[in-house]
């Protein structure tokens, strides 16, 4: 539950970057940056529900590890 919580508070610090980031204009850097703290959010979010269902650690390594591939995959 611990690491769980280390997750979402992670996922709580980016969505604030991400929220800060799309208050301005954004130059192409800035929208890159945005970009990346948006799937940096869906792997923090993957990652959460996988840590809630009922798998073995070693399908939960898996998830982890291939979470930023498959959000990226949607561009």
């Amino acid at each position: 539950m611990e690491q769980l919580y280390r997750e979402l508070a992670g996922g709580h610090h980016l969505s604030a970057k991400l929220h800060a980031l799309l208050e301005g204009p954004l130059d192409g850097r800035g929208q890159e940056e945005a970009i990346e703290v948006s799937r940096e959010l869906g792997r923090v979010f993957t990652v959460s529900l996988y840590m809630l269902r009922p798998y073995s650690n070693s399908r939960m390594d898996e998830m982890i590890r291939t979470a930023p591939e498959t959000m990226g995959d949607d561009d």
